[in-house]
């Protein structure tokens, strides 16, 4: 079974089977919880078909993994 990063993946590289494979997933699910916010579902749906226009917008630098570090503090300076 292939994981959805490779059909990510795969759409990032033209193939746009990768992205119908993730759409048929996640599309019903991902409409469902937008119009949970917008409260209105036709709105949500259109946000949804335009989303693949939305991702490949993105600069690269922003579609790159992003890491975290948080500072912590000393048990002295408690």
């Amino acid at each position: 079974m292939i994981c959805d990063e490779t059909f990510y993946h795969r759409y990032l590289n033209g193939d746009d089977a990768g992205l119908e494979a993730l759409m048929k997933k996640y599309g019903n699910p991902l409409t469902l919880y937008i119009d949970g916010y917008l409260h209105d579902v036709h709105e949500a749906e259109d946000l949804m078909r335009n989303a693949p226009l939305m991702w490949t917008s993105f600069p690269a630098h922003l579609s790159a993994p992003i890491s975290y570090t948080f500072p912590t503090k000393n048990r002295n300076d408690l």
